[in-house]
């Protein structure tokens, strides 16, 4: 956690004469309200092309919905209205009337006739299992009877002849004692009665099966293709004979006379896990895409391969496009968002800007940019934005469970990251970025450790990891264990250290849940502090408050101002499962609560909580700018990053103030009007009496935190001269530290008479 100064700072005041165009002051975007940051994408199953209309594009996403865009990828616009879920493995659409479309989902079909626009459940008769889902994993449209839709599925697969209105199941052949889970289907372009079918058997094994009558009966294909497990399916459109066969282990098979015998396919197609397969009409051009390992281009027909795309597979494609309007145009969706190709697969770039459907699980801000955030994403690799969430770029570490992220207080350029690789494509453990995320080395000391968490301090990096506790005093060129209090060989599950005092850290152990540890001398030594009632999911040292700490365990909140010495009990909101703890940087009492249900605060130290917004989304990482306390992002579990402007809401004493002077009066002066903002600091605000003019006096009380900048719009229009009114809009800012006091006249001009006002503040609202 960076280390941040407490400052005062100086607060202006923006006094605007009267102007009768002149209205209240705008608020600015986001201001107390949760903005889209339209990223990072998520798990991208399902990339759909419009063949009529260039451009139009829709994306099936694992937690977020369709998303569709008309501009070529340009940018996307969530489409999911209707839409009763937001896992969407399939979609297809009618060739014949391409705003029709049908989304293959874990409830079911779905089908939209208006571009996506809305959707309606299209599921009679596809089988259900014991819970309730109906996993559509693929679907395959009759491009010469569009009204004819397969659906493979978890329970087999089952076809509509009247648009989805009805299903009737077509698994004759296909069972073999169970049913079968079908994942991919393709079909004949010429004859659209011939099928193919890939079917697995409770995940051990899997046949390529192929129906001649529409789906009535099918046939197993085994001649040179026995138990393979059939990861996608290809037919040539220019040679319907020639059929293409992706697996899970075997790399790709190929068979040229419709699917009666098959050979391994090709030289130096060193990927055996093929996540999809294309076909191009280009004679003798085969796309293949690795689950792990690049990306494949055959020009004879998969004889022979070349390896394209350098680097792509880190990003663990799962499905492949070929654009309808540009032979030389291919899309790629996996757990790295979306990626386009205009050179048939030689170069590859991010297209999939706009597409917020990820898994949010860390969230580390750089301490000196405000704009500047890191993101890990679940099963994603880890994502960067420096213009606030306006855009997102994936970092070149490749897809893998993000485990932990920290960006060091003293060298912002340094980036630590804790990476598990499921497809075994890289070694587990921390990576370092020393150049702001452009290159990562692996730390050779953590090579194949799991790490749990991590902690920055000024000086010094804690990582938790499942052989213990690691500590660099010297930017991880070396790594020093505890001497005592921690063993070095059990699973260190939470770390965290304040920022204003690297030597205090704390700890918990995964087999010792309840226990947290803490350390007063750089972690050479530990011991247990406190005993939880229930396994402790979170500590958060306060920046703001040396030796303040807050715990949260099971469904309450215990703080401790002594480092652990004594410690206060509070409940956190019902109902809610607590997901991630942040204290403000600079006001010790605030704290931010992500949940199961939305982000909560606390302006009393975890007394009482408020619902400040996200409801129904899954909080999972919070993170407070050091270089703009006011600054707030989330990231949640499935809707990506949202920003938050925290402006302070102001209570005023007295609720009401107000005078008004006529050249020659007599002043009522001085009296005070105290502000203060929700981080608990107070500005005095005072008017005084002077024979050369009103003026109207702010300035931070001493311990002022968070600085407030005050605007005043002043409407004259078709009011009397005795009474104007305006707004006062307050925004957070950081603005220096200089305490210089700011005064400003306050004069009003309506012909021969001069008049001078003090605001009368009540709810926002002055009267003038």
């Amino acid at each position: 956690m960076a280390a941040s100064k407490i400052a005062s700072l100086l607060v202006g005041i923006l006094l605007l004469l009267p102007d009768p165009a002149a209205g209240s002051a705008p608020a600015h975007a986001g201001d107390n309200q949760w903005t889209t940051t339209s990223g990072p994408p998520g798990l991208i199953y399902a990339v759909a092309l419009d063949p009529v209309t260039p451009g139009i594009i829709y994306t099936g996403t694992s937690t977020a919905g369709v998303f569709k865009s008309t501009d070529g990828g340009l940018s996307w616009a969530s489409k999911s209205r209707g839409l009763d879920t937001r896992a969407v493995f399939s979609l297809v659409l009618d060739p014949t009337r391409p705003d029709t479309l049908y989304a293959g989902t874990n409830l079911g079909v779905y089908r939209s006739d208006d571009g996506a626009s809305t959707w309606v459940r299209a599921s009679s008769g596809i089988l259900a299992d014991p819970f309730g889902s109906s996993y559509i994993y693929t679907l395959a449209i009759d491009p010469l009877h569009p009204a004819t839709v397969y659906a493979g599925s978890l329970l087999g697969i089952f076809k509509s002849q009247d648009g989805g209105q009805t299903w009737q199941e077509k698994n004759n052949g296909l069972r073999i004692g169970v049913r079968p889970s079908v994942e991919t289907l393709a079909l004949d372009p010429q004859n659209t009665n011939i099928l193919y079918a890939g079917a697995g058997y409770s995940g051990l094994s899997g046949t390529l099966f192929k129906s001649r009558d529409g789906g009535e009966s099918w046939a197993p294909l085994t001649v040179g293709l026995s138990n393979a497990m059939i990861s996608s399916i290809a037919v040539s459109p220019v040679d319907t004979r020639a059929v293409y066969a992706g697996t899970r282990g075997q790399g790709v098979f190929a068979s040229a006379d419709g699917g009666r015998t098959w050979q391994r396919s090709g030289q130096y197609l060193l990927e055996t896990n093929i996540a999809a397969l294309g076909i191009s009409m280009i004679p003798g051009t085969v796309y293949a895409a690795g689950m792990r390992r690049g990306f494949y281009r055959s020009s004879d027909g998969g004889r022979t391969w070349e390896e394209t795309g350098e680097g792509i597979g880190d990003r663990s494609p799962s499905t492949l496009a070929l654009d309808p309007n540009s032979s030389n145009r291919l899309w790629l969706g996996g757990a790295g968002g979306l990626y386009r190709s205009d050179d048939r697969g030689a170069h590859w770039s991010e297209s999939g800007q706009g597409i917020a459907g990820a898994k949010v699980v860390a969230l580390a801000p750089k301490p000196s940019e405000a704009n500047t955030v890191y993101a890990g994403v679940w099963t994603g690799g880890v994502y960067k934005t420096s213009d606030g969430g306006i855009s997102w770029q994936a970092v070149p570490l490749g897809v893998g469970l993000v485990t932990g992220l920290a960006v060091d207080p003293l060298d912002p350029n340094l980036v630590y990251a804790g990476m598990v690789y499921l497809t075994g494509i890289k070694d587990n453990g921390l990576y370092l970025s020393r150049d702001g995320g452009r290159t990562w080395q692996l730390a050779p000391l953590l090579k194949n450790l799991t790490v749990s968490a991590i902690a920055t301090a000024p000086g010094k990096v804690y990582v938790g990891t499942d052989a213990g506790l690691y500590i660099s005093d010297d930017s991880v060129a070396t790594w020093k264990q505890p001497a005592s209090g921690l063993p070095t060989n059990t699973q260190v599950a939470i770390v965290a250290t304040h920022s204003n005092d690297p030597m205090r850290a704390y700890a918990t152990l995964d087999i010792a849940a309840r226990d947290v540890y803490a350390s007063t001398d750089g972690g050479q030594t530990w011991a247990m502090v406190q005993r939880f009632q229930e396994p402790v999911s979170f500590i958060a040292p306060s920046p703001a408050s040396p030796g303040m700490v807050y715990v949260v365990s099971g469904l309450t909140i215990e703080r401790s101002s002594d480092g652990g010495g004594t410690w206060q009990l509070y409940s956190l909101p019902t109902g809610e499962a607590p997901m991630y703890l942040v204290p403000h940087p600079v006001t010790p009492n605030t704290l931010y609560l992500g949940t199961s249900n939305g982000v909560f605060r606390s302006l009393d130290g975890g007394k009482t909580w408020n619902l400040i917004g996200l409801q129904e989304e899954e909080v999972a990482a919070l993170s407070i700018s050091p270089a703009d306390p006011s600054q707030i992002f989330a990231g949640t579990l499935g809707s990506g990053v949202w920003s938050f402007k925290a402006v302070p809401a102001l209570k005023v004493e007295p609720e009401r103030l107000a005078f008004l002077a006529e050249p020659g009066g007599t002043m009522p002066g001085p009296t005070n009007l105290y502000l203060s903002d929700e981080s608990g600091g107070s500005y005095g605000w005072s008017s005084q009496s002077s024979s050369s003019g009103n003026w109207l006096s702010l300035s931070p009380s001493a311990g002022v935190s968070l600085p407030v900048t005050v605007s005043v719009s002043v409407n004259t229009s078709g009011l009397s001269p005795a009474l104007y009114t305006g707004t006062v809009t307050f925004t957070s800012t950081l603005t220096g530290t200089t305490t210089n006091r700011w005064q400003e006249p306050v004069s009003l001009y309506l012909g021969q008479l001069i008049r001078r006002f003090l605001p009368q503040i009540a709810q926002g609202q002055a009267s003038w």
